[in-house]
């Protein structure tokens, strides 16, 4: 399951105001040896699990989707939020898994 909060899909659909609207992928990013949940301008793929809400259309591959259900997108204070039954560092090192940072 894929949730996104209200306020998540008006941000969204507030970007596209002046823009081509482009499905927006939910995926895993490493970065700097650490990994996070993130957010892409992206096409829809074979084996993508696809959600239109309110216009906003958003994909996710739909194996990865089947292990961190359920997956939630918000907006917060410092931007889109996601979370999921998964830890995107499980079995990294401790600093990532403390701070989604490597300090190393």
């Amino acid at each position: 399951m894929l949730d996104v909060s209200k306020e998540a899909i008006t941000r969204a659909a507030t970007f596209f105001n002046d823009r081509e609207i482009q499905p927006i992928r939910v995926y895993v990013s490493s970065d700097g040896g650490c990994k996070r949940f993130a957010l892409a301008l992206d096409q829809q793929r074979a084996g993508d699990a696809v959600f239109e809400l309110d216009g906003v259309t958003w994909v996710i591959n739909a194996a990865f989707l089947q292990k961190a259900q359920p997956v939630r997108i918000d907006y917060g204070a410092e931007g889109f939020e996601i979370t999921a039954a998964i830890d995107p560092n499980a079995g990294a090192c401790a600093t990532c898994q403390a701070a989604g940072k490597c300090g190393h």
